[in-house]
């Protein structure tokens, strides 16, 4: 049970961990090679069992550049959904290689932390996912790679 508690941790962590994921973020786009215009926290989105941290991301680069930055999102080993996708040809730079830009949501997620607690002690009240050792998280996209 602990090993099942530590996978899904690692996906849906209990606490928010915002600088780690920035800086995991970050680090994806100077690996393939597209810049930020512009990277603004939105407000969280409280659900029953996790909460939604959304953050409205602009990038520019290479069509293929901004798709491997777009996968390396979707790939990591915290759960992160790309939503709103809106690429758009970018005429504006001088340089060749910077052909599109790409306006989107990408929303990490972590557990509640009353339903992690209640999962950890295993006492009284838990709620049916837990009691089942399931972690209640939004959908996974297939072609995600695993642990």
């Amino acid at each position: 049970m602990h090993e099942r508690w530590a996978k899904a941790a690692e996906l849906l962590p209990t606490d928010r961990q915002m600088p780690v994921l920035l800086r995991k973020i970050t680090l994806s786009a100077q690996q393939t090679g597209v810049q930020f215009v512009m990277f603004r926290p939105q407000d969280v989105r409280a659900q029953q069992h996790y909460t939604e941290l959304p953050l409205a991301l602009s990038v520019f680069g290479g069509y293929h550049q901004v798709g491997s930055f777009i996968a390396e999102l979707a790939n990591m080993r915290r759960i992160i959904t790309v939503s709103n996708l809106q690429i758009k040809a970018n005429m504006k730079s001088d340089n060749p290689t910077q052909t599109v830009s790409a306006d989107f949501t990408a929303s990490a997620y972590s557990l509640n932390s009353q339903v992690a607690i209640r999962a950890r002690e295993g006492g009284q009240g838990r709620s049916t996912a837990c009691t089942q050792g399931i972690v209640v998280a939004p959908p996974i996209r297939p072609g995600r790679r695993g642990a």
